[in-house]
């Protein structure tokens, strides 16, 4: 005969069984509308933007955002990630301190809707978090640049767009700004970045600019520099222009009279004074002796950019980035270009190798991917062609060493970045957008 504590053991098993079972339940019910939500956003992504990656949900901080929809699947699901900056990492400099990045998939055909309940749902998960309520906090949302539906929904929860991760297609030319009164080409693509304008003296004519060794190497072991590389973090991949956004070309300080579109200038820009300028000017390779001039340039980036709300210098930022420079630098044939007039840097191009760009891979289609992450011209230098040409070489090289497509940040309200990127044969692919402090999401 059973015991009375021989029961109350299988009574327990049994409990512990069921809540087991529900558990699982509960589990496969949510992979199956995280499903079937996913499907529908892939079908949307695809039809906006052939560059888009499939949907992909991070790990998350555990938090249930799923918005319920009038029929058996939600009308959104989402995933909120917390990162917190290691003391002295360079990701600092690139952002807020502690970031709350959603990862928001609304689902058709209702996008504003589901998306308005979605972030209605993270305002009060974050409300309920200590951490969200520091000044050094910002709440990110990394949304599609061609999905228009959602920009008002998101203006109206108090987030503002900051930065732009744009793209570039390998192969993609440059476009030369036409000479005042110049014919155009008829076929000039509508898109600025597409377009083969005078193909013969693409910005950057090799034949002036690029005086610094052929060689493409692999670069081992740069991936390690900072825990925050990891895909998907986002202290990385959508944390204001920063982190990758030390790619701004205008922040690059990027020719202002070619890229900003004043006339003045731009006559100067693809004419014989432009021309002239270039035949003096060379672009070499960046060596390990170069650090102190490679730290100085980096740091006129992150000054340049701090003016747009993305970006913010710390302490030891100088040091963080020195210890970041003589890292790459240290490798054989890093992908650091600098342009020198007389034997002195005026300006510079920073960029990582796909072995060290994987952190930010996941956010584009095509595979294998670089990433420009620091450019500058100083500014005695811009407007005579010294952005073009550190571009094309970095171009050049990264197109011989079979990478798919180059990545990179600009703040979005750098008057200079997206025109000059545009030329360049960038486009827009996502927007970053940002409520300071977390606390202030509506």
């Amino acid at each position: 005969m059973p015991t009375v504590a021989g029961d109350a053991a299988g009574q327990s098993a049994a409990s512990g069984n069921a809540a087991r079972e529900n558990a699982a339940s509960g589990n496969a019910a949510r992979e199956n509308a995280r499903s079937a939500v996913s499907a529908q956003v892939l079908r949307r992504w695809q039809a906006l933007d052939p560059l888009l990656p499939a949907p992909r949900a991070p790990a998350g901080c555990g938090a249930d955002l799923i918005v319920a929809g009038a029929g058996p699947d939600p009308a959104a699901i989402g995933t909120c990630e917390h990162w917190e900056g290691a003391p002295g990492s360079l990701d600092l400099t690139w952002g807020a301190a502690r970031r709350f990045q959603l990862t928001a998939w609304p689902a058709s055909p209702d996008v504003a809707a589901g998306l308005d309940r979605l972030l209605s749902s993270w305002r009060e998960h974050l409300t309920g978090l200590p951490g969200a309520h520091g000044d050094d906090t910002a709440a990110v949302i990394t949304w599609p640049s061609r999905d228009i539906d959602g920009v008002a929904t998101l203006l109206r929860h108090g987030l503002a767009p900051l930065a732009v991760i744009a793209a570039r297609p390998a192969g993609r030319r440059a476009v030369r700004a036409a000479r005042p009164g110049a014919r155009r080409p008829t076929s000039a693509a509508a898109d600025p970045g597409r377009a083969a304008v005078e193909p013969g003296r693409a910005a950057g004519d090799p034949g002036c600019a690029a005086a610094g060794p052929g060689r493409a190497a692999v670069e081992p072991g740069r991936a390690a520099v900072d825990p925050g590389r990891a895909a998907g973090d986002p202290g990385r991949a959508a944390a204001g222009p920063g982190r990758t956004a030390a790619a701004d070309p205008g922040r690059a300080a990027a020719d202002p009279g070619r890229a900003a579109g004043d006339p003045g200038r731009a006559a100067a820009g693809p004419g014989r004074d432009t021309d002239r300028a270039r035949q003096d000017l060379r672009i070499r390779r960046a060596m390990p002796a170069d650090i102190d001039a490679v730290v100085r340039l980096g740091m006129e980036v992150i000054r340049f950019d701090a003016h747009f709300g993305g970006v913010t210098e710390r302490p030891d930022t100088a040091d963080a980035l020195n210890r970041q420079a003589a890292g790459m630098l240290a490798e054989p044939d890093a992908w650091i270009w600098l342009a020198e007039r007389g034997g002195t840097p005026v300006g510079m191009l920073y960029a990582e190798r796909p072995e060290s760009a994987s952190w930010i891979a996941p956010m584009v289609r095509l595979s294998p991917v670089a990433y420009l992450e620091l450019m500058v011209v100083l500014p005695g230098e811009r407007g005579r062609g010294v952005s073009a040409a550190l571009t094309e070489r970095f171009h050049r090289e990264s197109d011989a060493a079979g990478v798919a497509v180059t990545l990179l940040h600009y703040a979005q309200l750098n008057p200079l970045s997206a025109p000059f990127w545009s030329q360049q044969g960038y486009r827009p692919l996502w927007l970053i957008w940002e409520a300071r402090p977390a606390a202030a999401l509506r």
